[in-house]
């Protein structure tokens, strides 16, 4: 993997390969992680065809 850092506090992490998203069922591999330091924001780039799905860190990850 490579990790990216940007003048913004921004950061991304680039995956060659080895690294999996699961949903329980399946598993894709995952290709990219970005991570955006205003919003708390990741997005996670999987599968072949690069799809895309953003979490929030605290309001999906960081639940009370």
């Amino acid at each position: 993997f490579k990790i990216v850092a940007y003048k913004s506090g921004n950061a991304s992490v680039e995956i060659f390969s080895g690294i999996e998203l699961s949903n329980g069922k399946l598993s894709y591999p995952l290709n990219q992680v970005k991570l955006y330091k205003e919003s708390g924001d990741l997005l996670l780039d999987f599968d072949t065809d690069h799809s895309q799905v953003k979490i929030n860190l605290k309001a999906d990850l960081l639940k009370k």
